[in-house]
């Protein structure tokens, strides 16, 4: 995979950030680093059929991003779920709340897990949205006290304007697309696999354009 030129930026700013020793994961359970900075850390989680985890706690709040279309069960506090999830579907896991998630399917499971870091500065105050543009749909998908998930389709050859938030953005492509990835003076073409991370440090300027030929969607991950 292709180093990103946010990735990049992502792993500068990770470099004066301590790492805890990660515990074992559970068998049939895979761990992948993506990027870990002041704000977040991103893992890729892949869980073979029938690996099941314990019932367990984090310190910090956790959104996890399906990559694939697995039949998962999860517990997660009260809430028992179990059957099909689709690709980008999210499940957000609060600090100290207990947990335990198994895949109950014949295939491997795959998602990217966003640690969200208690001791990150916060962002600012969103401004208001950006004015409706043709050609890109914006679903609200999750808010809380954490983060606002937004899941955004882009129609082909659609360009959104360059623009800053006061926060710092996750953005997670959910469909395989040739995108115009702006981010601050940088520019880059090419061809973003489902699950990648970008991470957008506040305050930069940043813009996605749609060059393929068929429609792109992503998860825009505001942090607050």
């Amino acid at each position: 995979m292709r180093t990103r030129p946010a990735l990049a930026l992502a792993m500068l700013l990770s470099a004066a950030v301590p790492r805890a020793q990660a515990p074992t994961p559970p068998a049939g359970f895979t761990v992948a680093p993506v990027l870990d900075n002041a704000t977040i850390r991103a893992t890729r989680l892949k869980l073979a059929p029938g690996a099941k985890e314990q019932p367990h706690t984090h310190p910090s709040s956790m959104l996890v991003v399906m990559l694939t279309a697995s039949e998962m069960e999860m517990k997660n506090g009260e809430k028992h779920t179990r059957g099909m999830r689709k690709v980008g579907e999210i499940e957000f896991i609060g600090a100290g709340v207990s947990h335990h998630a198994a895949n109950v399917g014949a295939m491997p499971l795959e998602a990217l897990v966003v640690t969200i870091k208690p001791e990150r500065v916060r962002g600012g105050i969103a401004p208001p949205a950006l004015a409706a543009q043709p050609g890109v749909t914006r679903k609200p998908l999750l808010d809380n006290h954490d983060v606002t998930v937004t899941r955004l389709e882009f129609e082909a050859e659609v360009r959104e304007p360059v623009h800053t938030h006061p926060y710092d953005l996750l953005i997670v492509p959910i469909s395989s697309a040739r995108l115009d990835m702006q981010l601050g003076h940088k520019k880059q073409v090419g061809r973003y696999a489902v699950g990648e991370a970008i991470f957008v440090p506040r305050g930069t300027a940043h813009a996605v354009a749609n060059v393929g030929t068929a429609s792109f969607r992503l998860l825009g991950i505001r942090i607050k």
